[in-house]
């Protein structure tokens, strides 16, 4: 009876240690297989069944910090403006502080020229009646220094075929030096020649200067 008691508990002690292998085999085994799932991470997209894995949800992560921590960096590098700031750029500031400078030597400029001259003119050419000619060159006369009248000298001429200033009249007298330099600026004057084929005749028109003290 003793032998038999015996084996028995030696049979029940094997059987409980090699359940207890079992047992520990098992439980292993399965923190190994679900080991082995949390590695890779089932996504869908939409309904189409499509699916994809990505790697290791730890590494996934901290390469998604590291990125973040670049784009941080970058928008911190970036000085945008404030509101009510108006950045402007330094070269054109520049430019715009030299532009009052420019217009003043223009300016002087202008001055000294009139003041040189002593006044300005134009002309005004009456025709008469056959036909307005291009005037190809011209000059105005200069107004002489020391004179300071409003004067316009009214002068008869001729236009020769060929384009050029003929005879020159005074049609009223005023000052000499006004009058000479008018006659030598209209003796200068280039007209458009007539066509060959034309009536080869002498125009008579009447120009005049207006003198003007500035």
């Amino acid at each position: 009876m003793a032998t038999r008691a015996e084996e028995r508990q030696r049979s029940v002690a094997i059987s409980l240690f090699f359940h207890f292998l079992l047992f520990l085999f098992l439980f292993f085994y399965r923190i190994e297989a679900e080991t082995e799932v949390q590695e890779f991470i089932e996504i869908g997209f939409g309904g189409d069944g499509s699916t994809m894995f990505s790697g290791v949800p730890g590494l996934n992560n901290e390469e998604e910090q590291k990125s973040s921590d670049q784009v941080e960096e970058k928008n911190d590098d970036v000085n945008l403006p404030k509101a009510g700031e108006n950045p402007e750029d330094p070269s054109i500031k520049k430019v715009d502080e030299k532009k009052p400078e420019e217009n003043k030597n223009t300016n002087n400029n202008q001055n000294s020229n009139s003041q040189n001259s002593g006044g300005s003119s134009g002309y005004d050419i009456d025709w008469g009646g056959m036909g307005q000619r291009k005037i190809y060159s011209f000059i105005l006369p200069a107004y002489p220094e020391g004179v300071s009248k409003n004067i316009d000298i009214r002068i008869r001429f001729t236009i020769l075929p060929d384009g050029t200033v003929g005879s020159i009249f005074l049609l009223a007298k005023a000052d000499t030096r006004l009058e000479n330099a008018a006659i030598t600026s209209l003796r200068q004057w280039r007209f458009e020649p007539l066509p060959a084929r034309q009536n080869q005749v002498i125009q008579t028109a009447v120009i005049t200067f207006p003198y003007r003290v500035q």
